[in-house]
């Protein structure tokens, strides 16, 4: 009877202790430090994404926000580095309501009142500057379409410019394999905005391939930035957002 006794107190004892002890407790032995990092490099790519996306739709100060959390939350990563980047370029851009109301002709003549650079950062921050795709793909999606539109009512209001569309790519087995999408998708939104009014002869293309990458990193998140094309003022881009880009990947 002493002995049946002694067992139940120590399964008393056993189950006590056990409440006692904090759940996380057993598993911090087998956290994954690699694990942590990679969750990192997610969310700050994530939140950057999400920042040019809002770019892209024109939501400036929302854009601003996710850039400034990127810099604050993720310092001194490659992320943080391509935020300050994009918020150099909205510092940089003229105001829609610092600029006098437009008419016909002042609007054609944009090109005399700023650079080829400060028209290039208001077309970006008026209606974006390029549109994505998806792995392997030069299909324009459904918010590629709206923003192509934008695009052309924006250009065909200013019709002495000429633009270069620059398709990039991340993918393709070789250098002609990605030179050959980048083509693809620089072509598909040359038609779309001549659909929209844009006369062919104003727009020149250029297929970067995947040289002059947008961004240069490891996740796949990230990688997908440089599946793009960029419409670009001007005729001759490539030396001009060559060296805009690269983020270094560590």
């Amino acid at each position: 009877m002493f002995k049946l006794s002694h067992f139940f107190a120590c399964l008393t004892i056993a189950a006590l202790l056990s409440l006692a002890i904090p759940s996380g407790i057993a598993g911090m032995a087998h956290a994954d430090p690699a694990e942590d990092s990679s969750a990192e490099e997610n969310s700050s790519a994530e939140m950057l994404q999400d920042g040019l996306e809002a770019l892209i739709e024109r939501q400036t100060e929302l854009a601003t926000e996710l850039f400034e959390q990127v810099i604050k939350v993720f310092p001194g990563t490659p992320e943080a580095k391509h935020a300050e980047r994009e918020l150099d370029k909205l510092a940089d851009a003229k105001p829609d309501d610092a600029e006098p109301v437009p008419n016909r002709n002042s609007i054609s003549n944009d090109y005399l009142r700023f650079s080829t650079k400060e028209l290039r950062m208001k077309f970006a921050v008026d209606v974006g500057d390029r549109v994505f795709f998806a792995e392997n793909s030069a299909v324009i999606g459904g918010r590629a379409r709206s923003l192509l539109e934008h695009q052309a009512h924006w250009l065909v209001k200013r019709p002495d410019l000429k633009i270069t569309i620059v398709g990039r790519a991340d993918e393709g087995n070789s250098a002609e394999a990605a030179r050959e999408i980048s083509t693809q998708r620089a072509e598909a939104v040359r038609d779309r905005l001549v659909a929209h009014g844009v006369a062919a002869s104003r727009i020149a293309i250029e297929a970067r391939g995947m040289r002059d990458p947008v961004a240069t990193c490891r996740s796949a998140l990230c990688q997908a930035e440089n599946r793009h094309a960029e419409t670009v003022i001007g005729t001759s881009a490539a030396a001009d957002i060559s060296g805009r880009a690269a983020t270094v990947s560590q």
